[in-house]
Protein backbone atom coordinates (compact mmCIF):
# COMPACT_ATOMS: atom_id res chain seq x y z
CA UNK A 1 0.00 0.00 0.00
CA UNK A 2 1.11 3.19 -0.93
CA UNK A 3 2.42 5.78 2.06
CA UNK A 4 -0.38 8.58 2.96
CA UNK A 5 1.07 11.72 3.18
CA UNK A 6 1.32 13.66 6.16
CA UNK A 7 -1.32 16.38 5.23
CA UNK A 8 -4.81 16.27 6.44
CA UNK A 9 -7.25 16.20 4.02
CA UNK A 10 -9.09 19.82 6.16
CA UNK A 11 -5.64 21.45 5.40
CA UNK A 12 -5.14 19.91 1.83
CA UNK A 13 -8.46 21.55 0.91
CA UNK A 14 -7.30 25.07 2.53
CA UNK A 15 -4.35 25.36 0.88
CA UNK A 16 -6.05 24.92 -2.79
CA UNK A 17 -8.42 27.03 -1.60
CA UNK A 18 -5.76 29.59 -0.64
CA UNK A 19 -3.82 29.17 -3.94
CA UNK A 20 -7.12 29.60 -6.29
CA UNK A 21 -8.10 32.79 -4.19
CA UNK A 22 -4.51 34.12 -5.12
CA UNK A 23 -4.94 33.32 -8.62
CA UNK A 24 -8.69 35.06 -9.11
CA UNK A 25 -7.34 37.96 -6.89
CA UNK A 26 -4.24 38.96 -8.73
CA UNK A 27 -5.88 37.24 -12.53
CA UNK A 28 -7.20 40.61 -13.06
CA UNK A 29 -3.90 42.56 -13.08
CA UNK A 30 -3.09 40.28 -15.86
CA UNK A 31 -6.03 40.71 -18.32
CA UNK A 32 -4.65 39.84 -21.56
CA UNK A 33 -3.09 36.54 -20.35
CA UNK A 34 -6.65 35.86 -18.96
CA UNK A 35 -8.86 36.42 -21.72
CA UNK A 36 -6.22 34.17 -24.19
CA UNK A 37 -6.49 31.42 -21.29
CA UNK A 38 -10.33 31.69 -21.49
CA UNK A 39 -10.33 31.72 -25.44
CA UNK A 40 -7.67 29.09 -26.07
CA UNK A 41 -9.89 26.43 -23.61
CA UNK A 42 -12.79 26.44 -26.47
CA UNK A 43 -10.70 26.64 -29.81
CA UNK A 44 -8.08 24.00 -28.79
CA UNK A 45 -11.23 21.90 -27.61
CA UNK A 46 -12.82 22.85 -30.57
CA UNK A 47 -9.48 22.00 -33.11
CA UNK A 48 -9.18 18.43 -31.15
CA UNK A 49 -13.10 17.69 -32.14
CA UNK A 50 -12.14 18.75 -35.92
CA UNK A 51 -10.00 15.94 -35.97
CA UNK A 52 -12.23 13.40 -34.63
CA UNK A 53 -15.50 15.08 -36.69
CA UNK A 54 -13.13 14.60 -39.87
CA UNK A 55 -12.68 10.32 -39.27
CA UNK A 56 -16.58 10.34 -38.52
CA UNK A 57 -17.04 11.96 -41.40
CA UNK A 58 -14.96 9.81 -43.98
CA UNK A 59 -16.26 6.57 -42.68
CA UNK A 60 -19.88 8.03 -42.58
CA UNK A 61 -20.28 10.25 -45.95
CA UNK A 62 -17.23 8.82 -47.98
CA UNK A 63 -17.47 5.42 -47.07
CA UNK A 64 -14.01 4.66 -46.07
CA UNK A 65 -13.39 1.53 -44.56
CA UNK A 66 -10.30 -0.18 -41.90
CA UNK A 67 -7.80 -0.16 -43.97
CA UNK A 68 -8.33 3.97 -45.96
CA UNK A 69 -8.93 5.22 -42.19
CA UNK A 70 -5.51 3.06 -41.29
CA UNK A 71 -3.49 4.69 -43.96
CA UNK A 72 -5.22 8.23 -43.24
CA UNK A 73 -4.47 8.40 -39.85
CA UNK A 74 -0.73 6.98 -40.29
CA UNK A 75 -0.29 9.69 -42.66
CA UNK A 76 -1.63 12.57 -40.54
CA UNK A 77 0.59 11.77 -37.80
CA UNK A 78 3.72 12.47 -39.67
CA UNK A 79 2.10 15.61 -41.21
CA UNK A 80 1.38 16.75 -37.55
CA UNK A 81 5.02 16.59 -36.88
CA UNK A 82 5.41 19.28 -39.61
CA UNK A 83 2.72 21.09 -38.23
CA UNK A 84 5.06 21.51 -35.08
CA UNK A 85 7.98 23.28 -37.79
CA UNK A 86 4.99 25.53 -39.33
CA UNK A 87 3.91 27.30 -36.16
CA UNK A 88 7.70 27.52 -35.18
CA UNK A 89 8.09 28.98 -38.99
CA UNK A 90 5.41 31.22 -38.70
CA UNK A 91 5.73 32.28 -34.72
CA UNK A 92 9.83 33.11 -35.63
CA UNK A 93 8.37 35.32 -39.18
CA UNK A 94 4.79 36.97 -37.94
CA UNK A 95 4.68 36.25 -34.34
CA UNK A 96 2.88 33.89 -31.77
CA UNK A 97 -0.24 35.89 -32.58
CA UNK A 98 -0.55 36.75 -35.94
CA UNK A 99 0.60 33.28 -36.04
CA UNK A 100 -2.27 31.78 -34.54
CA UNK A 101 -4.78 33.76 -35.98
CA UNK A 102 -3.44 32.22 -39.16
CA UNK A 103 -3.12 29.00 -37.99
CA UNK A 104 -7.18 29.37 -36.69
CA UNK A 105 -8.20 30.65 -40.03
CA UNK A 106 -7.06 28.37 -42.29
CA UNK A 107 -8.38 25.14 -39.84
CA UNK A 108 -11.88 27.07 -40.06
CA UNK A 109 -11.21 27.36 -43.73
CA UNK A 110 -10.58 23.27 -44.26
CA UNK A 111 -13.67 22.44 -41.82
CA UNK A 112 -15.23 24.51 -44.32
CA UNK A 113 -14.61 22.66 -47.45
CA UNK A 114 -14.65 19.17 -45.51
CA UNK A 115 -18.68 19.74 -45.16
CA UNK A 116 -18.67 20.59 -49.51
CA UNK A 117 -16.80 16.61 -50.16
CA UNK A 118 -18.53 13.56 -50.73
CA UNK A 119 -17.89 10.91 -52.98
CA UNK A 120 -20.11 12.73 -56.09
CA UNK A 121 -19.34 16.00 -54.79
CA UNK A 122 -16.62 18.46 -54.94
CA UNK A 123 -16.48 21.65 -52.54
CA UNK A 124 -20.29 21.66 -52.24
CA UNK A 125 -20.81 22.48 -56.63
CA UNK A 126 -18.55 20.09 -58.67
CA UNK A 127 -20.43 17.03 -59.22
CA UNK A 128 -18.45 14.29 -59.85
CA UNK A 129 -19.40 10.82 -61.46
CA UNK A 130 -16.77 7.84 -60.47
CA UNK A 131 -18.39 5.82 -63.57
CA UNK A 132 -17.69 8.73 -65.98
CA UNK A 133 -13.85 9.09 -64.56
CA UNK A 134 -10.92 6.44 -65.04
CA UNK A 135 -9.29 5.26 -61.60
CA UNK A 136 -6.86 8.53 -60.55
CA UNK A 137 -4.43 4.96 -60.16
CA UNK A 138 -4.73 1.28 -59.54
CA UNK A 139 -4.44 0.98 -55.74
CA UNK A 140 -6.74 -0.31 -53.64
CA UNK A 141 -7.76 2.75 -52.03
CA UNK A 142 -8.15 6.59 -52.56
CA UNK A 143 -8.77 6.05 -56.55
CA UNK A 144 -11.40 9.15 -57.06
CA UNK A 145 -10.40 12.41 -56.96
CA UNK A 146 -12.86 13.22 -54.10
CA UNK A 147 -10.95 11.15 -52.51
CA UNK A 148 -7.80 12.93 -53.34
CA UNK A 149 -9.22 16.27 -52.21
CA UNK A 150 -10.53 15.19 -49.28
CA UNK A 151 -7.36 14.06 -48.33
CA UNK A 152 -5.26 17.24 -49.01
CA UNK A 153 -7.79 18.69 -47.13
CA UNK A 154 -7.31 16.32 -43.85
CA UNK A 155 -3.57 17.07 -44.86
CA UNK A 156 -3.95 20.57 -44.48
CA UNK A 157 -6.04 20.62 -41.44
CA UNK A 158 -3.72 18.44 -39.47
CA UNK A 159 -0.81 20.85 -40.31
CA UNK A 160 -2.57 24.28 -39.21
CA UNK A 161 -4.16 22.09 -36.40
CA UNK A 162 -0.81 21.22 -34.54
CA UNK A 163 0.92 24.67 -35.83
CA UNK A 164 -1.90 26.20 -33.77
CA UNK A 165 -0.90 23.83 -30.79
CA UNK A 166 2.28 25.05 -30.98
CA UNK A 167 2.12 28.57 -31.84
CA UNK A 168 -0.57 28.47 -28.75
CA UNK A 169 2.21 27.49 -25.86
CA UNK A 170 4.76 30.13 -27.24
CA UNK A 171 1.64 33.09 -27.28
CA UNK A 172 1.03 32.08 -23.86
CA UNK A 173 4.63 32.39 -22.69
CA UNK A 174 4.95 35.83 -24.07
CA UNK A 175 1.45 36.86 -22.09
CA UNK A 176 2.69 35.59 -19.04
CA UNK A 177 3.90 38.08 -16.01
CA UNK A 178 7.31 38.05 -15.76
CA UNK A 179 7.59 37.75 -12.21
CA UNK A 180 5.73 34.16 -12.52
CA UNK A 181 7.69 33.16 -15.72
CA UNK A 182 11.21 33.98 -14.97
CA UNK A 183 11.94 32.64 -11.29
CA UNK A 184 13.92 29.49 -11.81
CA UNK A 185 13.60 28.91 -7.92
CA UNK A 186 9.91 29.05 -7.82
CA UNK A 187 8.89 25.40 -8.83
CA UNK A 188 4.94 24.26 -8.61
CA UNK A 189 5.10 19.99 -8.02
CA UNK A 190 1.69 19.86 -9.31
CA UNK A 191 3.03 21.05 -12.95
CA UNK A 192 5.60 19.84 -15.48
CA UNK A 193 8.88 21.45 -15.00
CA UNK A 194 9.80 24.28 -17.38
CA UNK A 195 13.15 23.62 -18.52
CA UNK A 196 12.95 25.73 -21.39
CA UNK A 197 12.25 28.73 -18.95
CA UNK A 198 15.04 27.31 -16.67
CA UNK A 199 17.41 27.57 -20.29
CA UNK A 200 15.82 31.29 -21.68
CA UNK A 201 16.46 32.20 -17.61
CA UNK A 202 20.50 30.99 -17.89
CA UNK A 203 21.04 32.05 -21.29
CA UNK A 204 21.58 28.83 -23.04
CA UNK A 205 19.77 26.47 -25.24
CA UNK A 206 17.86 23.33 -24.11
CA UNK A 207 20.17 21.15 -24.96
CA UNK A 208 23.15 23.02 -23.61
CA UNK A 209 21.36 23.60 -20.18
CA UNK A 210 20.40 19.96 -20.24
CA UNK A 211 24.02 18.87 -20.25
CA UNK A 212 25.30 21.26 -18.22
CA UNK A 213 23.14 21.07 -15.67
CA UNK A 214 23.10 16.81 -15.47
CA UNK A 215 27.15 17.19 -15.47
CA UNK A 216 27.13 19.90 -12.09
CA UNK A 217 24.78 17.33 -10.38
CA UNK A 218 24.63 13.99 -11.81
CA UNK A 219 20.93 14.09 -12.78
CA UNK A 220 18.22 15.13 -14.52
CA UNK A 221 16.39 18.54 -14.30
CA UNK A 222 13.34 16.85 -13.27
CA UNK A 223 14.81 13.73 -11.19
CA UNK A 224 17.02 16.60 -9.29
CA UNK A 225 13.72 18.07 -8.23
CA UNK A 226 11.84 14.52 -7.38
CA UNK A 227 14.60 13.68 -5.28
CA UNK A 228 14.72 17.12 -3.41
CA UNK A 229 10.82 17.54 -3.06
CA UNK A 230 8.91 14.46 -3.69
CA UNK A 231 7.53 11.21 -1.66
CA UNK A 232 6.32 8.27 -3.22
CA UNK A 233 2.73 8.55 -2.36
CA UNK A 234 2.64 12.52 -3.55
CA UNK A 235 4.62 11.11 -6.69
CA UNK A 236 1.72 9.12 -7.08
CA UNK A 237 -0.89 11.24 -6.57
CA UNK A 238 0.10 13.50 -9.04
CA UNK A 239 0.50 11.35 -11.28
CA UNK A 240 4.28 11.43 -11.81
CA UNK A 241 4.41 7.63 -11.45
CA UNK A 242 1.42 4.82 -12.32
CA UNK A 243 2.63 2.51 -9.28
CA UNK A 244 4.19 2.24 -5.37
CA UNK A 245 5.15 -1.15 -4.35
CA UNK A 246 5.94 -1.91 -0.61
CA UNK A 247 8.75 -4.23 -1.69
CA UNK A 248 11.68 -4.66 -4.20
CA UNK A 249 10.17 -8.19 -5.11
CA UNK A 250 6.92 -6.20 -5.48
CA UNK A 251 8.55 -3.94 -7.78
CA UNK A 252 10.60 -6.16 -9.88
CA UNK A 253 7.77 -8.75 -10.54
CA UNK A 254 5.67 -5.59 -11.43
CA UNK A 255 8.14 -4.03 -13.84
CA UNK A 256 8.51 -8.24 -15.45
CA UNK A 257 5.40 -7.99 -16.32
CA UNK A 258 5.64 -4.46 -18.16
CA UNK A 259 8.47 -5.77 -19.89
CA UNK A 260 6.56 -8.94 -21.52
CA UNK A 261 3.58 -6.69 -21.67
CA UNK A 262 6.36 -4.17 -24.08
CA UNK A 263 8.09 -7.04 -25.84
CA UNK A 264 4.33 -8.46 -26.94
CA UNK A 265 4.89 -5.12 -29.20
CA UNK A 266 6.47 -4.65 -32.92
CA UNK A 267 10.16 -4.25 -32.23
CA UNK A 268 10.50 -1.81 -34.67
CA UNK A 269 8.14 0.13 -32.47
CA UNK A 270 9.33 -0.58 -29.15
CA UNK A 271 12.77 0.26 -30.46
CA UNK A 272 11.71 3.63 -32.04
CA UNK A 273 9.42 5.06 -29.05
CA UNK A 274 13.34 4.02 -27.22
CA UNK A 275 14.96 6.05 -29.30
CA UNK A 276 12.15 9.12 -29.54
CA UNK A 277 12.40 9.13 -25.75
CA UNK A 278 15.98 9.46 -25.77
CA UNK A 279 15.98 12.23 -27.74
CA UNK A 280 13.22 14.04 -26.38
CA UNK A 281 15.41 14.33 -23.09
CA UNK A 282 18.50 15.22 -24.88
CA UNK A 283 17.59 17.41 -28.09
CA UNK A 284 15.89 20.81 -28.61
CA UNK A 285 12.49 20.52 -29.91
CA UNK A 286 13.14 21.03 -33.27
CA UNK A 287 15.31 17.89 -32.76
CA UNK A 288 13.32 15.84 -31.20
CA UNK A 289 10.12 16.55 -34.12
CA UNK A 290 12.93 15.68 -36.77
CA UNK A 291 13.43 12.36 -34.94
CA UNK A 292 9.67 11.43 -34.57
CA UNK A 293 9.11 12.40 -38.36
CA UNK A 294 12.38 10.17 -39.51
CA UNK A 295 10.86 6.88 -37.36
CA UNK A 296 7.17 7.74 -38.29
CA UNK A 297 8.47 7.60 -42.65
CA UNK A 298 10.73 4.82 -41.90
CA UNK A 299 8.41 2.43 -40.06
CA UNK A 300 5.87 2.78 -43.63
CA UNK A 301 7.25 0.06 -45.71
CA UNK A 302 8.23 -2.33 -42.70
CA UNK A 303 7.02 -5.80 -43.33
CA UNK A 304 5.76 -5.47 -38.99
CA UNK A 305 3.24 -2.66 -40.60
CA UNK A 306 1.91 -4.97 -43.64
CA UNK A 307 1.88 -7.97 -40.91
CA UNK A 308 -0.26 -5.71 -38.19
CA UNK A 309 -2.73 -4.62 -41.14
CA UNK A 310 -3.37 -8.13 -42.53
CA UNK A 311 -3.64 -9.25 -38.89
CA UNK A 312 -6.37 -6.42 -38.44
CA UNK A 313 -8.05 -7.06 -41.48
CA UNK A 314 -8.17 -11.02 -40.72
CA UNK A 315 -8.64 -11.03 -37.31
CA UNK A 316 -5.99 -13.09 -35.85
CA UNK A 317 -2.74 -12.45 -33.82
CA UNK A 318 -0.20 -10.75 -35.13
CA UNK A 319 3.19 -12.32 -35.99
CA UNK A 320 6.01 -9.44 -35.79
CA UNK A 321 9.46 -10.27 -36.74
CA UNK A 322 11.15 -6.78 -36.23
CA UNK A 323 11.80 -5.39 -39.81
Amino acid sequence: MPVRSATSVPKALAQGARALWRMLVTVRNHRDAAIFLVARSFYVDGMTAVLLFTGVYATGVMHWGALEMLFYGIILTILAVLGGFVGGWLDARLGPKRAVQIEIGMSLLGIFAILGMAPDRILFFWHYNAALHAPLWNGPFFRTLPEWVFLLIGFSNAVFITAQYASSRTLLTRLTPPAQATDPLVVDLDRPLDVPMLARHAGLSERSFYRKFTEATGKTPAHFVETLRLDAARALRIGLVEEVHDTHAALFEAAKELARRIAANPPLVVQGVKHVLNAASERTAAESLRTVALWNAAFLPSHDLREAMASFMEKRPAKFEGR
